[in-house]
């Protein structure tokens, strides 16, 4: 009989994982297959648990059964985090353990159960992230000045945070509170001296717009692209009032910002005097990102939930940039109906004119960079590359090239910048900013 409650009881646990896996941080936002199985797992354990054996307890009632079950449970899921508790206790005050910082949209994370599986789960999650196996010399490159414990806190509020519905994008940023990320309603993320929403009167408002890059996944608020440009614009228009607004998401590509450039205004938000928009990278995307997904979750929705979102792409790069320059002119119509500036940026991307003997993090599985230069290949940027000055307008910023004689480590991963080069972007931006669009 005990042994049959303890497997109840670890139901109950399995169940909670998995149904709760959102709020604890496992897996990919959505229902994933490590979501699945938990929740699976749980449900075969709980059923399995009241096979009746011949001779077994005839009298009891269905109610009786599962009251008792539902109770016990309950008692087992409480004792289990009291002892976890005590545990957490005894290692936090020897400094073992460090009580990690709450967001504000996880009340949960209280729950001493739910704090050791986000250990565990952190656990794993750092020895798969590329960047934290760079040794002490490498890691210092990319993040000078910082500890690798600081790092790994970075990455971990950068990384595994949760996104969230959004009726005109499918997706975008959630809300979050941490000690290096901080993103607020509508769904911008702060920066140094960040502006109020709704934006004050009497200010140079200014939106950016693109994917994760923009958004700064890697960095710190106060190092995005965004955050240095509103420095940059402040010095090279000193005591004008400017506030610039980081709406980043991660994924985005051209359409997505045009659709949230334009649920922002139709929600009565004032527009802002200039929209910037980042772009290239992500451009290749034939849809959003999470599509696929969603369509199956409608067609088969068992199926759905046990695959893993996947991207599609064009399959060259001269329908990718015909798709951007659409998109292009229905933003420009926008921004003149609303009376907003607009300005296209093409931001680099490592695969585009960038050595990538000096991208430690381009190579995986242990691959050293050979001995001579290595380019990679973009077909939509060697597309753009191609387009005329007069097809591409007065409002667009070509950076491509901006990397193309750098002997120095860009990206903090695959495809994100490091301070310093997210820095050196905005500069540009701000340079074709102060001489008009």
């Amino acid at each position: 009989m005990l042994f049959l409650w303890i497997v109840r009881i670890a139901a109950g646990i399995l169940l909670f994982l998995g149904l709760a896996s959102d709020f604890l941080g496992i897996g990919q936002p959505g229902f994933g297959e490590r979501q699945a199985i938990l929740t699976l797992a749980g449900l075969v354990l709980l059923a399995s648990s009241f096979l009746r054996r011949k001779g077994g307890e005839g009298g009891r009632s269905t109610y009786a059964t599962v009251a008792v079950v539902l109770l016990t449970t309950i008692l087992g899921f409480v004792l289990l985090n009291l002892l976890i508790a005590v545990g957490y206790a005894l290692t936090d005050s020897a400094g073992v353990t460090k009580r990690p910082e709450l967001g504000i949209d996880s009340p949960l994370r209280r729950i001493p159960l739910i704090r050791l599986a986000q250990g565990v789960g952190g656990g794993m999650w750092k020895r798969t992230v590329p960047t934290l196996a760079l040794d002490d010399r490498e890691l210092a490159r990319i993040y000078p000045g910082w500890s690798r414990q600081k790092v790994e806190d970075l990455l971990a509020e950068s990384r595994r945070r949760p996104l969230r519905f959004n009726p005109y994008t499918q997706f975008q940023e959630k809300p979050f509170q941490g000690r290096f990320v901080n993103v607020v309603e509508p769904g911008y993320r702060l920066g140094r001296d960040p502006g109020p929403w709704p934006m004050a009167q009497g200010v140079h408002n200014v939106w950016v717009f693109g994917g994760s890059t923009t958004f700064g996944y890697g960095l710190p608020d106060g190092e995005t692209i965004p955050s240095f440009l509103q420095e940059a614009l402040r010095r090279r228009f000193p005591g004008a009032p400017i506030r610039v607004y980081n709406f980043g998401q991660g994924y985005f590509y051209s359409a997505q910002e045009l659709a949230l450039f334009q649920s922002l205004l139709s929600a009565g938000s004032a527009p802002p005097e200039v929209a910037v928009f980042i772009d290239g990278i992500n451009e290749h995307q034939r849809e959003p990102y999470y599509s696929d997904h969603i369509r199956k979750l409608i067609e088969s929705p068992v199926g759905a939930m046990l695959s893993a979102p996947e991207g599609s792409s064009f399959g060259n790069g001269e329908d990718t940039v015909a798709r951007w320059l659409r998109n292009k002119r229905s933003i420009e119509g926008l921004c003149a109906g609303f009376g907003v500036k607009p300005l296209f940026v093409w931001q680099p991307s490592p695969d585009w004119r960038y050595d990538l003997r000096y991208h430690s993090l381009w190579w995986e599985n242990g691959e050293k960079p050979p001995a001579n230069p290595v380019f990679g290949e973009s077909v939509h940027y060697a597309a753009m590359a191609k387009q005329s000055p007069e097809s591409l307008g007065r409002n667009f910023l070509w950076l491509g090239d901006l990397q193309k004689d750098e002997r120095r480590p860009l990206y903090v991963d695959r495809l994100h910048y490091t301070a310093a080069f997210a820095k050196e972007i905005a500069e540009r931006i701000a340079v074709r900013v102060q001489q008009g669009l």
